[in-house]
């Protein structure tokens, strides 16, 4: 039987029923499989066949170009549209800096102490004949 959510008789599978008591299995399409902890201490603290989003391992990045000095930026009336907003010369702003031009920022959202896909835990099992 496929693990696409589907429900099947727990009177025909008695078997499959013990392991799957809510007589459907689950729905692994498109999921990763990741192997339930069971008190291993790596994945701690979810169920069997718990869902588990994704998320990105939190870190930050330093961006710049280490310094700048001063200068204009925008644009002037020589290259500006008769009656636009940007006819107007106060459109080259200037600017000063003496210092590093270096900000460091973080990432947002799905953040977390780990980098994974989104995933379900499975309890991986070998079968003894």
């Amino acid at each position: 039987l496929a693990c696409n959510g589907q429900a099947f008789n727990k009177s025909i599978y008695p078997k499959l029923a013990a392991a799957y008591p809510s007589g459907a299995l689950p729905d692994l399409r498109g999921e990763f499989i990741r192997g339930w902890d069971d008190g291993r201490g790596v994945d701690s603290g979810r169920g069997i066949l718990s869902l588990q989003n994704q998320q990105v391992q939190f870190h930050s990045h330093l961006a710049g170009h280490g310094g700048r000095g001063q200068g204009s930026f925008g644009i002037t009336k020589a290259w500006a549209y008769p009656g636009s907003y940007h006819d107007d010369s106060k459109q080259a702003l200037p600017f000063t800096n003496n210092g590093s031009d270096f900000d460091g920022f973080t990432n947002n959202g799905a953040v977390g102490a780990e980098t994974r896909p989104r995933n379900i835990a499975f309890n991986y099992i070998v079968r003894v004949a």
